[in-house]
C-alpha cells in the first residue's frame, strides 16, 4: 500500500523538476517603430488612423504610447486615432514601451475652403476629393417650407425635420435645420443647387471609388453625431451627417412622418428609374459601406450638391 501511494507523488515530484528545469521564453526586444505615414494633411474635424510597424515583427512587447505635442491643433488617442482640431501644425509621436523607440508624423491642419449661395446668404464649406469638388454639408436652401403630411412625385417640396408648418423663419431657427439643413423631394433636389449640381449614380460612384468603396461608409461619415457612437473619420472632409428622412407610409396611413434621424443620410441622386422612382445614396449608423437605390420621389432626403 505504501509502495502506491508513493508511485504518484514520485511522478508529480518528476514533473516538477522538469518543468522547473525549463528555461524562461526569451524576450525579443524592439529595435525600431516605424508609422503608416510621416505627414498627414487634415481637415478641421477631420480625423484618421495611424498605424504602427515594429521591427522585428515578433518582438515581445509591442505597445506604444501616442502623444501631440500641440493638443489645440491635433489630438491623438490610445489607437493612434489623430483628430484636427484647428488651423496650425502639430507633431505626433509614437513611442514603444520597450526601448524608448520613436516615430513621428507631422500634422498640418487646414479649414475647408466656402462659398456663400447669393439666394439667401448661406455659407457652405466646400472640399476637393480626387477629381470632384463637393459641398462638404448638407444643403439648406428653404424657399418654402411644408409639415411631412404633404407630398409629391412631380411639384417641388421641402421640408425640415420634427417641423410641421409653413413659416420658413421659423423652421430655419430650429436645432435641425442648423444642424442637418433641407429634406427635398426629388422633383425640388433636381433643381435646389444653384451653380452647382446634383450629382449623377456615376458621380456618386466615383466619389465611393475614390474613398474605398469597402470603407466609404467610414471615411466619408462625420466623427460624431452617428447612434450608438457608430461614426466614421471624416477622413476626407465631406462630413456626412445622419439627417433622417420625410417618409411616406401607404401602409401604414397613408400619411408622411420624419424618420431615422442620427442613424441613417440619405441623399438624392439626379437619375430617375421612372416616373414613380428615382435613385438615392444611403449610409447607415452601422454600415462602413454606402448602398445606392431607389425611392419614390416623395420621399423627403438630403441634397449634397457636386460643382459644375
Amino acid at each position: 500500500m505504501k509502495v502506491k501511494r508513493l508511485i504518484p507523488l514520485l511522478f508529480i515530484c518528476i514533473l516538477s523538476l522538469m518543468f522547473s528545469c525549463e528555461e524562461d521564453e526569451p524576450v525579443i526586444k524592439v529595435k525600431s517603430v516605424t508609422l503608416s505615414k510621416t505627414s498627414l494633411v487634415l481637415y478641421v474635424g477631420s480625423s484618421e488612423i495611424l498605424t504602427t510597424t515594429i521591427t522585428p515583427s515578433d518582438a515581445t512587447i509591442k505597445n506604444v504610447e501616442w502623444k501631440s505635442n500641440n493638443t489645440s491643433v491635433a489630438t491623438v488617442n490610445s489607437n493612434g486615432m489623430v483628430v484636427a482640431i484647428k488651423v496650425g501644425d502639430a507633431t505626433i509621436t509614437a513611442t514603444t514601451f520597450d526601448g524608448n523607440k520613436t516615430a513621428t508624423c507631422a500634422i498640418t491642419a487646414q479649414q475647408k475652403n466656402t462659398f456663400t449661395d447669393t439666394r439667401d446668404g448661406n455659407v457652405y464649406d466646400y472640399v476637393t476629393i480626387g477629381t470632384q469638388v463637393w459641398m462638404a454639408e448638407n444643403l439648406s436652401y428653404l424657399p418654402i417650407v411644408v409639415g411631412p403630411e404633404d407630398g409629391s412625385i412631380t411639384e417641388p417640396y421641402y421640408y425640415v425635420y420634427n417641423y410641421d408648418g409653413n413659416v420658413v423663419a421659423d423652421a430655419k431657427i430650429t436645432n435641425e435645420y442648423v444642424a442637418y439643413g433641407v429634406l427635398y423631394n426629388w422633383p425640388a433636389a433636381l433643381t435646389a443647387c444653384a451653380g452647382w449640381h446634383l450629382p449623377s449614380d456615376v458621380e456618386w460612384a466615383t466619389l465611393t471609388d475614390y474613398v474605398g468603396i469597402s470603407t466609404a461608409g467610414i471615411f466619408l461619415k462625420t466623427i460624431d453625431g452617428w447612434n450608438i457612437e457608430n461614426n466614421g473619420t471624416d477622413k476626407y472632409g465631406f462630413s456626412a451627417m445622419p439627417g433622417g428622412s420625410r417618409f411616406f407610409s401607404e401602409v401604414y396611413g397613408p400619411y408622411g412622418f420624419f424618420d431615422s434621424q442620427g442613424s441613417y443620410g440619405f441623399w438624392w441622386s439626379k437619375n430617375e428609374s421612372n416616373n414613380v422612382f428615382a435613385n438615392r445614396l444611403l449610409m447607415g449608423y452601422h454600415l462602413t459601406v454606402t448602398y445606392s437605390d431607389d425611392i419614390k420621389k416623395d420621399f423627403g432626403l438630403s441634397v449634397r450638391c457636386l460643382k459644375d
